[in-house]
């Protein structure tokens, strides 16, 4: 995932200072510390206890960054609260702009597993966990010459390969399935999405 920048005009978040690393923004929440970085899409990030996570709070602030015309970000933002759980894990919920909480979001999991190097909970150049509700995924943060770069690790499901005869006619298209061959990985995927809440639930 590059490139990353800090520079809030690339998100763009309209403060007076050129970045927001471990900062407050009191339009938002008094008690939250913010990061805001670009990955290049942009993201606003919090790290948080349990509480604030099974709190309103992340509805609201997202929903009061992404609403039309607001001041503070004029094209949305992705909002993400980072929950530490040991070294080298964590969890990750995100509220992705135009759509709403999500399981998991590629760009968010590389941008607060970054977050979470700068403040020094991670270390760079290690595989970090990122738990989230679809599961997990492992990121690793690198740093040269000033320069970040984040490797997203996950899994892609095959779920089945078909031959389809498709056929484009004045009243639409029609698809005919000729071949079809199921594949198995879903149910292996379902194992990794338990095994990520049996592990989640050690830290209710």
């Amino acid at each position: 995932i590059s490139p990353v920048s800090f520079e809030l005009k690339d998100l763009p978040l309209n403060l007076e200072q050129e970045t927001l690393i471990e900062d407050t923004i009191p339009q938002l929440s008094e008690e939250l510390i913010f990061t805001a970085l670009a990955v290049p899409n942009p993201h606003l990030t919090a790290v948080v206890d349990q509480a604030q996570m099974e709190s309103n709070l992340q509805k609201d602030i997202s929903q009061k960054v992404n609403m039309p015309n607001n001041e503070l970000f004029p094209d949305g933002v992705n909002v993400s609260f980072i929950r530490l759980l040991e070294k080298a894990n964590i969890f990750v919920r995100t509220f992705e702009r135009g759509v709403g909480f999500t399981n998991a979001c590629g760009t968010a999991m590389s941008a607060s597993t970054l977050v979470t190097c700068l403040i020094k909970e991670n270390n760079f150049d290690q595989r970090i966990n990122v738990y989230n509700n679809g599961g997990m995924v492992q990121c690793a943060v690198h740093k040269q010459d000033g320069t970040y770069t984040i490797d997203l690790i996950g899994n892609a499901t095959f779920v089945y390969n078909a031959h389809l005869n498709i056929d484009f006619t004045e009243n639409g298209i029609i698809t005919e399935v000729l071949e079809q061959e199921e594949f198995d990985e879903d149910v292996q995927y379902s194992r990794l999405q338990e095994h990520a809440r049996n592990y989640l639930a050690k830290f209710e």
